[in-house]
């Protein structure tokens, strides 16, 4: 039990004003007690002298042996004298002030300008030489509109500052409940909240209590050498050992602060006791937040993150400046001040630096400040530094990217076929601010034969989510591809990536003819996503015929076919014609036949002796004197005209392959009569003059 001494007091072993010594000192023993002070909390230390020349032989003797000191004396107590002072400058907890520091977070990817953090600590964030983040584009829809990261446009800002913690001393003392102290006998009762742990009462050495404290605002916040036990009302110390041990510092809302008490020395005579020690309240500090756009910017409210912590966090929202988004939200943090003088309620111009507006900074209710481009720029004033200098304004700087990454397959080329239910899918990344957010990168390839004319993308292209694996944006879970990025770190600007799907396309099917869509997505490290585009020239941007793409960034197909060629169809007297779009058919072409396969062929694969076309009756067998494919049609010119009502016979007698490969040398079908009726008119009677009556 530590107990207040004057520095260099003499006392014995016995009883004085100040009150009784440990019991292991002996009656009659001299020793010295040295004390300082300093923010936290006092300290002191007991040095036991050999020998005391400054003591007489009987209390109160005032004879000159009282008053003499030697000289070897003076030198011990020089020497102590120096050790204390020693003492007091390694305590890490000394008074020198120290200067405040700033720090900025994107809330997003945990990257933070804070030094030695590492995502697997305590805060779980990881530094960053440079911190980015970014803004919702206003544009909702759109191929100007552009996706971000959940959160990616907040800040946690971060003050380190001990300077601004304040700690106070309280006594707990109403255990009963009547502010009559702490009963520590052994007739416990409720009220008293006090348990016994061992032993029997509280008098005598191994004798232990638990006491809770009954103010649940006031948690400990200093080390249990800091809980000092009076007696109740006094200001008289408890002299016995006292031996305590904090079992719960209290959160300051829930739970209370537990502190377990034994007797480690002496006799408790002392029945009713106060406990007083270190408590604080969570703080709180401002900073300003200024952009390029908002130059009188607005006001962050930071609160302590624990009751002595000396960090203090709030959040501050980045929004895009528009014409009605052109000043920050957040006001000065003024508790004291009533709502009926505050100038944002009456007229005058914007002050964030006074009583004005709502104070934010919560997660729940950001501080706002708009921003184009970057940086955002906070400031806090260190009133009180290491150093002579006041009130310093200590900065951070958090840049703004609102470019997004640029995605792209080179492999498979969209709207190709393969016969392969397992294709290799390859592509690249590139961003040059940021840089790449590994853990966002998504590689999503359609699992479901959803229909062979793939109604169903993966990225449905109207949904909003950019959460992975949920389905509320139209994603599916086991559409999402494992990809491993080999080498890959946050911030890198550019890299390749390739995988081989392990589950075979599409899922269900057993020979499949289907159009299997693939996406690949990814945000950079200031929350910006990049979608793969397949038609760069189109933009739409909704889902128009299941061809849209998010914000016009149209999916990647690729054609699963392990199914034969087959002919669909034919027309008689429909031919190709250059000008018309694919694969509109010139009509009444006489000579020739458009034939349609269930799927695009490979050109190369077809020839004019791979057809024959045979007419109706006694019309003849022709092979084709050419050939044009278009896709999946092939127009046959048999150079020969054609009946107009003939519905001649189309026969496969060659090999034709699609585009997966599939080859195929046999089907037949008749073509259906597209040619126009031929009219003969022959004359009967009459001069052919055309003469009245003849």
């Amino acid at each position: 039990m530590w107990i207040r001494a004057p520095i260099g007091g003499c006392r014995t072993g016995q009883k004085n004003g100040i009150g009784n010594p440990a019991a292991n000192y002996a009656v009659g023993a001299k020793y010295m007690e040295i004390s300082g002070f300093h923010t936290t909390g006092q300290w002191r230390k007991t040095f036991f002298l050999a020998f005391c020349h400054c003591c007489g032989k009987k209390r109160g003797s005032r004879g000159t042996e009282a008053v003499k000191l030697s000289a070897k004396l003076l030198s011990g107590l020089a020497l102590i004298a120096l050790i204390s002072v020693a003492v007091v400058g390694l305590s890490p907890r000394a008074d020198a002030a120290v200067d405040g520091k700033v720090y900025v977070t994107n809330v997003f990817t945990n990257m933070t300008t804070e030094a030695g953090q590492v995502s697997t600590g305590t805060l779980g964030r990881t530094t960053a030489a440079t911190v980015y983040g970014t803004y919702a584009s206003a544009v909702t829809t759109g191929t100007t509109a552009r996706d971000i990261a959940t959160k990616s446009n907040q800040i946690l800002v971060t003050v380190l500052d001990a300077d601004v913690n304040t700690t106070v001393d309280v006594t707990s003392d109403a255990g009963t409940g009547a502010s009559t102290g702490y009963d520590m006998d052994d007739a416990w009762t409720a009220s008293d909240n006090v348990t016994q742990g061992f032993g029997s009462g509280f008098a005598a050495v191994g004798d232990q209590v638990r006491v809770t404290f009954e103010d649940v605002t006031k948690p400990i916040v200093g080390s249990a050498s800091t809980i000092v036990a009076y007696v109740t009302g006094t200001d008289t110390l408890i002299t016995a050992t006292l031996n305590i041990v904090i079992n719960e510092n209290g959160n300051g809302t829930t739970k209370l602060p537990i502190i377990d008490v034994s007797v480690g020395g002496g006799t408790v005579s002392t029945r009713l006791m106060d406990f007083r020690y270190k408590s604080s309240a969570k703080d709180v500090i401002t900073a300003s937040v200024k952009s390029v756009v908002d130059t009188t910017g607005s006001v962050v409210v930071l609160t302590e993150t624990g009751f002595d912590s000396g960090r203090f966090e709030g959040y501050v929202q980045v929004n895009e400046r528009t014409a009605t988004v052109t000043q920050g939200t957040g006001g000065n943090y003024c508790p004291a001040t009533s709502e009926l003088v505050r100038p944002d309620l009456r007229a005058g111009a914007w002050d964030p630096t006074v009583c004005i507006g709502n104070t934010l900074g919560a997660a729940a209710s950001p501080a706002t400040i708009p921003a184009t481009a970057g940086p955002i720029t906070i400031s806090y004033k260190d009133a009180v530094t290491s150093g002579t200098a006041t009130n310093v304004a200590i900065t951070a700087t958090y840049n703004i990217d609102v470019t997004t990454p640029t995605l792209t397959f080179t492999a498979p080329v969209t709207a190709s076929a393969s016969q392969s239910r397992l294709p290799t899918f390859t592509g690249s990344f590139t961003d040059n601010e940021s840089g790449v957010d590994v853990s966002s990168f998504e590689l999503r390839v359609d699992n479901d034969a959803d229909s062979a004319t793939n109604a169903v993308h993966v990225l449905t292209p109207g949904a909003s989510d950019t959460s992975a694996d949920v389905a509320t944006g139209g994603e599916q879970s086991a559409d999402l591809q494992s990809v491993t990025l080999t080498g890959i770190t946050d911030g890198t600007k550019t890299f390749t990536f390739t995988k081989t799907v392990t589950g075979t396309l599409p899922n269900g099917v057993t020979n499949p003819d289907h159009i299997v869509d693939f996406q690949a997505r990814a945000s950079d490290l200031a929350g910006n996503y990049g979608y793969t585009d397949a038609d760069a020239a189109s933009a739409l941007a909704g889902n128009v015929a299941n061809k849209g793409g998010r914000h016009g960034n149209q999916p990647h197909t690729i054609r699963i076919d392990q199914v034969l060629p087959s002919i669909s169809s034919a027309e008689a007297g429909s031919g190709f014609d250059e000008t018309l779009a694919c694969c509109t058919a010139k009509v009444n072409v006489r000579d020739m036949v458009k034939v349609t396969f269930d799927g695009k062929l490979n050109a190369d694969s077809v020839a004019a002796t791979d057809f024959s076309v045979v007419l109706d009756g006694t019309g003849g067998t022709f092979v084709p004197a050419n050939v044009t494919v278009k896709d999946d049609v092939v127009y046959l010119d048999i150079d020969s005209t054609i009946p107009s009502n003939d519905t001649p016979a189309i026969k496969l007698v060659g090999t034709v392959q699609d585009l997966a490969g599939n080859s195929s040398s046999a089907g037949t079908t008749n073509a259906l009569d597209k040619l126009s009726p031929v009219v003969t008119v022959v004359y009967s009677g009459g001069s052919g003059t055309g003469a009245a009556g003849s």
